[in-house]
């Protein structure tokens, strides 16, 4: 579920941004029966031009259970669980039979390791030679973020759900002289979407940021010092009510000049009662050794 909330705004991180998406779990009256979404979704992409002849992105297929406390993730031979209840997760080989169980723990343990490595890499690097003195950048220049959001007030049934329509739309403009560049891109989200039924709210782990490496430079030529980054600002209207959304209809296009777009669509949703079969390993499947690092997870 929080993935679904969260693609709504995929597009902003093109733009150089990071999103917070907050949750808000619903109340459920004492006593009522525990429930389950499950939900199937279609991804396709469209290459433009001469670049579909090189690159033919396939339609991919997932399918989630979504409770309170648990989520699954069907992709291919492969499940993901996480209980949240137990602070786990188990990765499912549907095609071997077998399964691994990695803690909240330990997924922590291994993306700290990673982390470290790779600040350790940083460390061991040279930094980068700055530009000479004598030749800096020629000109001026500034950025623009602009954040359109349009709620309409047309609305169409679906999965015998009233589904409402909004657009965003995100554009980023640079105007420069000299040797600073003009150009800009933008990025559109055109979606239906129906309120959240269940939230699936789980606090999973984060690596912990080590310190900055001490030879990595700062200004002397960087992007601090950069007169094409003279000047930011940030334009935004409407309201995107992201806390709130799941989107059964998506359309995202990136506009480079060229165009990406992006269809995903819920094909089956439906509501049930809470089945804990589905958010435990499967009857007579085999345990293995989880892998060593999160890559082969």
């Amino acid at each position: 579920m929080m993935q679904r909330q969260w693609r709504s705004l995929t597009f902003a991180l093109a733009a150089g941004l990071c999103a917070l998406t907050a949750a808000a779990v619903p109340l459920f009256a004492s006593g009522a029966t525990q429930m389950m979404i499950e939900y199937t979704i279609s991804t396709q992409a469209k290459m433009p031009g001469m670049m579909s002849m090189f690159v033919h992105p396939s339609a991919q297929s997932e399918t989630h259970y979504v409770s309170q406390t648990r989520e699954r993730d069907d992709q291919g031979n492969t499940s993901q669980i996480v209980q949240c209840d137990l602070k786990r997760v188990i990765h499912v080989d549907n095609g071997a039979k077998t399964y691994y169980v990695l803690t909240f723990a330990q997924m922590k343990a291994m993306m700290d390791a990673q982390v470290q490595q790779y600040y350790q890499q940083m460390h061991q690097t040279p930094p980068p030679t700055p530009s000479p003195v004598g030749s800096p950048i020629q000109g001026s220049g500034g950025f623009t973020l602009s954040i359109n959001t349009v709620n309409d007030p047309n609305t169409q049934q679906m999965f015998g759900m009233t589904a409402h329509h909004i657009t965003e739309t995100i554009t980023g403009t640079s105007t420069g002289t000299g040797q600073c560049p003009n150009g800009s891109m933008s990025m559109t989200n055109d979606e239906w979407y129906v309120p959240t039924q269940i939230t699936f709210s789980c606090p999973l782990p984060k690596p912990q940021i080590p310190a900055m490496p001490s030879n990595v430079p700062h200004g002397g030529g960087g992007a601090a010092s950069n007169p094409c980054f003279g000047s930011f600002q940030l334009q935004a209207s409407g309201k995107a009510h992201t806390e709130d959304r799941f989107a059964l209809k998506q359309d995202t296009t990136l506009d480079l000049g060229f165009k990406i777009t992006t269809h995903e669509e819920v094909t089956k949703y439906q509501m049930s009662p809470y089945d804990p079969s589905l958010f435990d390993v499967p009857a007579g499947y085999t345990q293995v050794q989880p892998p060593a690092t999160l890559s082969g997870h």
